[in-house]
């Protein structure tokens, strides 16, 4: 509306007109630490430390740490935009009185960062741990099955922390992590924030105003999914532009009228607009949940044993980080969202100045799964590694295995039930096939897979905005020029908040 809305819907005109307007902006959140509530606690920070300690959130050991380091993590994530948006209204009242088009076409530049922050208390020890664990006193091993020597802590120093958390390194006989990444940097993507035309009709057309309707529809330009898409880091808080690839298709009422006027220059109008979208279904990237101990939370980072299991014996195959398990492709289902928009403009002569509301809201999303992006949990079987060694006893490798935890009572910061094989302890380092399988993981969507944690939430905006600008209507091709600001406060902490400034120009023809 800002800057074009006076130079639209003119019930006056019976020919062909319109106008083109390009808008500069940029446009950043503020409230920044408030959005980690929403990725981490309410409290907006997470306690990393030993296995069961009080009020301890993600296991050290889990993330590569010592089992004896402390320490918490928090984010105050920022969101940027550079908008340059390019829009075409056309009216064909020379052809069919009322009858309108608009194109736009957005292009985004958006700079994001998680804004990672930690503190350590206490570093813990430099090689990962090799004494007693649950009563082993025989040299048990947490991280590595094939070595008798120690293992130095691969995350050390004030950073330790925060590099665990981006997790780039292998430890033991654990890989990199390559999902649930978060680092304390900027990320950028480049798009087309999704190409919109609106087909419209005046159906009334009076001399103080008129109102109308118009079908919008959005199609997709940016997200498209590329073949080898999975194999991608996937971090948190990662840059996007635009839908997932999704179209969407709206309709649009319209209207204004012109409040009060003192001659021809001098004028206060009201400008309204509502519309409502419907979203077709489209395709991501997502980080699943994975439920262990009646919750998902925080479990995406849980160390698991890998087996694979033939003649019901269970052959130990290394660690994994179960977020590498967990990225997959979604589809989400139809979304609905809806805006409505008043604007009051006050014009004298070429100036014009104008205050106005936005209220925006998009029902929470429901998302289906397509594909795990690993194929590795339909070939081997995954169980909760804790703080159990991977193998004890023996004089140059492990003997025994050193069992693991249910995934009944144990998550990513507690342990519970210790399951073993009585026979591999007492006899040989094989594990019968049946122990495993029955106490691992099920990456299905009927199983211990959880999508809720990677489907958008309800999203609600309150906008006000306004702008200061001029027009030179007596030139041939009547150019205009004005700066625009708005003010987004989004609900709870589930929507952004953000401020805006932009500049806008264009010629009417």
């Amino acid at each position: 509306m800002e800057l074009t809305a006076e130079k639209r819907h003119l019930s006056d005109k019976e020919e062909f007109y319109g106008d083109f307007a390009v808008t500069l902006g940029w446009q950043q959140n503020f409230n920044r630490y408030r959005l980690s509530s929403y990725f981490f606690k309410p409290c907006g920070s997470i306690t990393v430390g030993s296995n069961n300690a009080t009020g301890c959130d993600i296991r050290a050991s889990d993330l590569g740490l010592s089992s004896t380091f402390t320490g918490s993590a928090w984010l105050c994530p920022k969101y940027q935009d550079f908008v340059a948006d390019f829009d075409l209204y056309m009216a064909w009242d020379e052809f069919v009185k009322g009858l309108w088009t608009e194109l736009r076409v957005p292009f985004v530049h958006t700079r994001w960062n998680a804004g990672l922050g930690t503190s350590v208390t206490d570093a813990g020890g430099s090689y990962y741990a090799t004494s007693a664990v649950s009563g082993y006193a025989d040299y048990p091993h947490f991280v590595v099955n094939d070595e008798y020597a120690s293992v130095p802590v691969v995350y050390t120093g004030s950073c330790a922390l925060s590099s665990a958390l981006l997790g780039n390194t292998a430890f033991g006989d654990a890989p990199a992590l390559t999902a649930g990444k978060i680092v304390n940097c900027v990320r950028t993507a480049n798009g087309l924030g999704g190409i919109r035309l609106a087909l419209g009709y005046d159906f009334l057309r009076k001399d103080r105003g008129s109102m109308g309707l118009a079908v919008d529809v959005e199609f997709p330009a940016a997200n498209k999914l590329a073949k080898n898409n999975c194999c991608c880091n996937l971090f948190i808080f990662d840059p996007s532009v635009g839908s997932q690839h999704a179209w969407k298709v709206g309709g649009v009422l319209r209207g204004q009228y012109m409040l009060w006027d003192k001659g021809e220059d001098e004028r206060i109008d009201l400008y309204l607009d509502g519309r409502v979208h419907g979203g077709f279904s489209g395709q991501t990237t997502r980080l699943l949940g994975l439920n262990a101990n009646g919750t998902s939370l925080f479990n995406q980072y849980l160390l698991l044993e890998k087996y694979s299991v033939a003649a019901n014996v269970a052959t130990y195959e290394g660690l994994e980080r179960a977020a590498n398990l967990l990225k997959a492709q979604v589809k989400a289902y139809s979304t609905v969202e809806a805006q409505v928009t008043a604007m009051f403009q006050y014009k004298n002569g070429g100036f014009v100045g104008a205050l106005g509301y936005n209220f925006f809201g998009r029902n929470a999303e429901k998302i289906c799964l397509c594909c795990l992006c690993s194929s590795d949990p339909s070939n081997y079987y995954y169980v909760i590694k804790g703080d159990r060694p991977v193998g004890y006893a023996g004089t140059t490798t492990p003997t025994y295995h050193g069992g693991f935890y249910s995934k009944t009572d144990s998550d990513i910061n507690g342990t519970g039930t210790v399951v073993t094989d009585s026979a591999a302890v007492a006899f040989n380092s094989a594990l019968e096939g049946t122990v495993v399988t029955e106490n691992a993981f099920s990456f299905s969507t009927s199983g211990d897979l959880n999508l809720c944690p990677a489907a958008h939430p309800k999203y609600i905006s309150n906008t006000i905005f306004g702008h200061l600008g001029y027009h030179w209507d007596e030139n041939d091709l009547k150019p205009f020029i004005g700066i625009m600001g708005k003010v987004d406060i989004g609900s709870s902490n589930t929507a952004l908040r953000l401020w805006g400034v932009y500049l806008k120009g264009g010629i009417g023809f």
